[in-house]
């Protein structure tokens, strides 16, 4: 099955493209080339190592010694990157896998590329538009399970209309999350031919983890093309004030989770927001998980989590829809079921402000291709649902503010809320330092420099200056922002007393 089409964008923003170290084509070799017949197959993106790359990855019958994309936006130059292709073909498609990253690209722009073999046969041409990483929506689905139900077809075309639906509700998002569980079967190459059916595949970067159902079979891994992947899927990637960590829970232990969101962000000590995703569940409410496997899981990696300030969880596995409290482990198996649920503050707006723990979101089937009933309500669980409709969620982001709004379809293809929940992290100022100096001027007055630097709650700092004209030998008070500084200066640049009144 061929997986190369055009795709209209999401959104039009035509922004400039400035690339070092790659080579640049003219824009009349780029047009010449949007008529190309190379065979391509599970074309795919995925956000990159930030919101200024993205990974590409398709499929080949042949090897490709060096595997290419060409990028351009508007009339400039498109410019080239060359990657890798792997020395065996997927056990599950027997075609060999080529990966590409794009880097240097400008947020809030659409760009047109194409997929090349290095001989100068180039795919049709495929455009995708890249995100504000200062703040940006992006959708959650879990377990579209293709083939799950048994039909294989009527899965398909359920995930392919859940993703009609998303861009037709929601055309500026980002990219996509998946919790995992993409197909039924590890070696069923129909199934993933289901699931690379959207076109939105091509346009929208797809970040997914590995689910049970993907297993360790590595075939499925070569569908895809993380960046920072430690090579059983285990990988992470930075978008704005947000570090996004995903871990293959098939080939993980405590310690080599332990090991892997260390190492994550010991790269990102920066970041605001600390998301996780894996697949397996640990505070759900699903009949065939939350009570036997979940619970299991929940006593193998909560306490692992709570050593990581991380502040989202995002599982999928249970087949339904549920929200947990902001929890962290209570110690013991007799009573993780419950955990140590931690009080809430809200704020006027509803969003709860700098919640303790850790909250706890399990995902529906986007696809509907298999639902699990409910159990009764846990301590831990603030909200739970199953309709039986294919859900998803959508996360709006800013430096400051985390939004997750789930929908369910309905057979009409209107949405209905099912949950939402807001975290907000407000920036305080823990300190602000003045420093002041002078710059001597011809006569009898000189310039007067005052800065703050403060540093804030969110580990960042921030500084204001202002220039002042002053009389030699001058002590008075400067108003620099917010701030009223005192400053006392002594013959042409000396400063004898500078600090906030």
């Amino acid at each position: 099955m061929k997986h190369q089409r055009l795709v209209s964008s999401f959104f039009v923003v035509t922004l400039g493209l400035s690339i070092a170290g790659v080579s640049a084509l003219s824009p009349v070799a780029a047009s010449a080339a949007m008529s190309g017949s190379l065979d391509v197959n599970y074309l795919t993106l995925a956000v990159g190592s930030d919101a200024s790359q993205l990974t590409v990855s398709w499929q080949s019958a042949a090897k490709i010694a060096a595997p290419a994309v060409r990028v351009w936006t508007g009339d400039q130059q498109a410019v080239q990157f060359v990657g890798t292709s792997t020395d065996s073909v997927s056990s599950v498609s027997s075609l060999y896998s080529n990966h590409v990253t794009l880097t240097g690209l400008a947020a809030d722009t659409t760009y047109t590329y194409q997929v090349g073999d290095g001989n100068g046969n180039w795919s049709v041409t495929h455009t995708t538009t890249t995100g504000n990483p200062d703040a940006y929506s992006y959708v959650v689905v879990g377990d579209p399970q293709i083939g799950a139900s048994g039909n294989v077809a009527s899965d398909t075309a359920s995930w392919v209309n859940t993703m009609n639906v998303i861009q037709s509700n929601f055309p500026n998002v980002s990219f996509t999350v998946g919790t995992g569980d993409q197909i039924d079967s590890a070696t069923s190459l129909a199934q993933q031919d289901g699931f690379f059916s959207p076109a939105q595949m091509t346009s929208l970067p797809f970040n997914s983890a590995m689910g049970n159902h993907e297993g360790n079979n590595a075939g499925p891994r070569s569908f895809f093309n993380p960046p920072n992947s430690d090579g059983v899927q285990d990988y992470w990637y930075r978008y704005g004030d947000t570090l996004y960590m995903v871990w293959n829970c098939n080939q993980g232990t405590p310690d080599t989770m332990k090991a892997f969101l260390q190492d994550a962000i010991d790269q990102n000590p920066d970041a605001t927001w600390r998301v996780l995703d894996f697949h397996f569940d640990v505070y759900g409410q699903g009949s065939s998980h939350a009570l036997s496997d979940g619970k299991a899981y929940r006593d193998q990696y909560v306490s692992v989590i709570d050593q990581f300030g991380i502040d989202v969880v995002f599982n999928g596995h249970d087949h339904s829809y549920s929200r947990s409290y902001p929890v962290t482990y209570s110690g013991s198996a007799d009573t993780s079921n419950t955990g140590i649920v931690h009080p809430e503050t809200f704020d006027a707006n509803g969003a709860s402000v700098n919640p303790t723990g850790t909250v706890y979101f399990t995902l529906d089937s986007a696809s509907g291709s298999k639902y699990y009933s409910l159990v009764a309500q846990q301590p831990y669980t603030a909200m739970m649902a199953q309709s039986d409709r294919p859900q998803f969620t959508v996360v709006t982001m800013t430096a400051t503010s985390f939004t997750a709004t789930t929908y369910q379809i309905e057979t009409t293809n209107t949405l209905t809320q099912v949950d939402t929940y807001t975290i907000v992290k407000p920036v305080t100022v823990v300190s602000a330092t003045p420093a002041a100096s002078v710059t001597q001027l011809a006569g009898n007055t000189n310039d007067l420099t005052i800065t703050i630097t403060e540093q804030l709650s969110n580990g960042k700092t921030n500084t204001m200056s202002s220039v002042f004209s002053i009389a030699k030998n001058s002590a008075s008070t400067y108003t620099v922002g917010p701030y009223s500084v005192y400053v006392d200066t002594k013959g042409n640049t000396q400063i004898r007393d500078c600090h906030v009144v």
